[in-house]
């Protein structure tokens, strides 16, 4: 199917009208709108409500969770390191050994 831009100008479709602007003429006045030093404080205040509302774990929980996260990342550390020796020494010292360079 052609598009407007190809089609003489008598086939193509009318543009819908534009919409009114809010404050524009015969319309309301726009509110204001708040600056930016009022807009700061109100994000604190929801912030600080966000804050009330979250659950918060137990000293008991928090070691806990802290204990094996430390463990997994300490584990997948050395997990790395074991695979970044073993691929050292197929890809770099075996074929040092193989072909004697």
């Amino acid at each position: 199917m052609a598009s407007d831009a190809v089609r003489p100008r008598d086939q193509q479709q009318p543009t819908p009208p534009a919409r009114p602007v809010k404050g524009g003429a015969g319309g309301p006045p726009a509110p204001a709108a708040p600056g930016g030093a009022a807009r700061l404080v109100q994000f604190y205040h929801d912030v600080l409500g966000e804050m009330r509302r979250v659950s918060w774990p137990d000293r008991k929980t928090l070691t806990d969770s802290t204990v094996r996260i430390v463990i997994f990342v300490l584990l997948l550390g050395a997990l790395i390191a074991l695979m970044d020796l073993g691929l050292q020494f197929l890809l770099v010292r075996l074929p040092a050994i193989l072909f004697g360079r």
